[in-house]
């Protein structure tokens, strides 16, 4: 369920990203094929922009934390082998 969830919000970032492309093509194609003279045509304000780059260098931290604690863990496990043995 909670992977559904998370999905469902990638997902929806992808379709935001998909959908501002195409209202930048359309906007594009509007203002060359519009014959109104360069002044006349209102410029469309900048809005920050969710970049899959951005979405990607979110997802490193998670991973690095989860191998950490994966290391951390086999470390543990390790030293306590280590303690059994010789105890």
């Amino acid at each position: 369920m909670i992977r559904s969830k998370r999905k469902q919000a990638g997902n929806l970032k992808k379709m935001r990203v998909g959908r501002k492309k195409r209202e930048d093509k359309l906007y594009q194609q509007w203002a060359r094929y519009s014959e109104l003279p360069h002044g006349a045509i209102p410029q469309k304000e900048a809005s920050p922009d969710i970049s899959v780059k951005t979405e990607k260098n979110k997802h490193r931290p998670r991973l690095l934390y989860i191998l950490l604690g994966i290391g951390i863990a086999m470390l543990c496990v390790g030293i306590v082998l280590l303690l059994t043995q010789f105890g």
